[in-house]
């Protein structure tokens, strides 16, 4: 299985673009390397999940690349 097919996989979109697939890859996830938490199949596969909830949430790309979907509204009131 090439890595595009299991981010593929992962977000449940068997029919998304390869280059879609590629900017998640690269743009939400630490692939290739920057992986601490253990194995390294493990970690892709919370990163992807975890971009899988914020794409649906409507981030994009780059708002998860930043963290920008980890920054939580004010309280007010």
């Amino acid at each position: 299985m090439r890595v595009l097919d299991y981010v593929k996989y992962i977000l449940a979109d068997p029919e998304m673009p390869d280059d879609f697939a590629d900017a998640v890859l690269w743009g939400c996830t630490g692939y290739p390397s920057f992986w601490i938490e253990g194995p390294p199949i493990k970690c892709l596969t919370k990163q992807l999940r975890h971009a899988k909830r914020s794409l649906a949430r409507g981030f994009t790309i780059d708002q998860i690349h930043m963290g920008e979907d980890k920054i939580l509204p004010r309280r007010t009131g």
